[in-house]
């Protein structure tokens, strides 16, 4: 997987777009500008808003395919990425990395979903983003409570989006082991119909 992402995974130019982090030290303060490409820089008051999509993949971890571990504890386990400005963000055992959209693991790739709008400049969230770097780093990655789940929950509610608009079906395993899991886990039939509700046709 880490090979299909040296391929999906966008540019990243976080250092001089934030020179008030550059004391820091800080690589990361502002992904790669997006005037070359046909997105609004700018969101603000007055804008209606920038679309947020949650993009959602069948979780595959270390190439080992997970489906055997929904089938014992019969929660379905799900990786999710944040798709703002036309570039998808995520967490995992890296830290917060981007790719396209939809290019995390293409062939896993199962549902996107529209959640809101945000009102966050470009810039603004780059810089959330960077401000998070330090707090979302590879080595606190947890397969369950800190983990993809996790920051796409919290980077949603930095976006501005309400905070149950990522349907709880995909957040089984954002805060706790399985026993919290299994207490509200959904059917098969519950994600299906969450998606029908809300997912845009792949």
């Amino acid at each position: 997987l880490a090979n299909l992402l040296d391929v999906a995974r966008v540019p990243i130019r976080l250092d001089g777009l934030r020179p008030s982090r550059a004391s820091d030290g800080a690589q990361a303060g502002a992904f790669l500008p997006l005037a070359s490409r046909d997105v609004p820089p700018k969101a603000g008051a007055k804008h209606p808003g920038i679309s947020v999509k949650l993009h959602v993949y069948d979780l595959d971890m270390n190439g080992v395919d997970t489906e055997w571990l929904s089938k014992m504890t019969g929660v379905p386990l799900f990786h999710l990425g944040v798709e703002v400005y036309q570039v998808e963000f995520c967490y995992g055992s890296e830290g917060i990395i981007s790719t396209w959209p939809g290019q995390y693991d293409e062939a896993r790739h199962r549902a996107i979903l529209e959640v809101g709008k945000t009102r966050l400049t470009n810039l603004q969230v780059w810089g959330l983003l960077d401000d998070w770097n330090k707090d979302w780093s590879g080595p606190k990655y947890r397969v369950v409570g800190f983990n993809c789940q996790t920051f796409a929950q919290e980077f949603c509610k930095a976006l501005g989006l309400d905070a149950q608009a990522i349907p709880a079906e995909y957040l089984r395993f954002a805060d706790g082991w399985l026993p919290q899991a299994q207490a509200n886990k959904p059917d098969k039939a519950e994600v299906q119909a969450a998606e029908d509700a809300r997912a845009i046709r792949l």
